[in-house]
């Protein structure tokens, strides 16, 4: 069957856009990079040394290396710390989302009720309406304020419109 799927430019360039975005957001990271440079020099190190013994023929790496039983204890207790950091990690992200979510709720919450203000108003439809769409936008921008001064930390970012 000879099925095509056509996928518009814009939407070919965007996925393109967030990958770029999402490969320079992780592989850029100065921890990354720290990270990296410290397992690029682990291993090269321990494949020297491990040339080094085998070209000596010192039994050297058998001298030093520790017993199964350590090795096995050390890697649980290594695993039990990831867990346990990965699970916290989790819980922060989570309780930060929710706080977020709660966030733009209190917002809703407050337009709400400013708005709810207007069905006993006496005052003429065309001011009524003025105030609602006045208080929406309002309302509206500082949430978008809030959310810009959070993904900034707490810098505000001047942009020419």
């Amino acid at each position: 069957l000879g099925l095509r799927v056509c996928i518009p430019r814009e939407m070919v360039h965007h996925g393109r856009r967030c990958i770029e975005r999402v490969v320079s957001d992780v592989f850029c990271t100065r921890s990354f990079i720290v990270a990296l440079c410290a397992a690029t020099l682990a291993g090269s190190s321990s494949i020297g040394f491990f040339l080094l013994d085998e070209s000596m023929d010192s039994k050297f790496a058998e001298f030093w290396v520790p017993d199964s039983a350590v090795f096995s204890v050390f890697l649980g207790f290594t695993s039990l710390v990831v867990a346990f950091r990965t699970t916290n990690a989790l819980n922060r992200y989570t309780d930060a989302a929710r706080h977020l979510h709660r966030l733009s709720a209190v917002w809703f919450d407050a337009g709400s009720t400013l708005l709810a203000f207007c069905r006993v108003s006496v005052a003429p439809t065309d001011d009524i309406q003025l105030f609602q769409n006045v208080t929406v936008r309002l309302i509206s921008t500082l949430n978008a304020f809030c959310l810009e001064r959070l993904q900034n930390n707490g810098k505000i970012a001047m942009t020419a419109a």
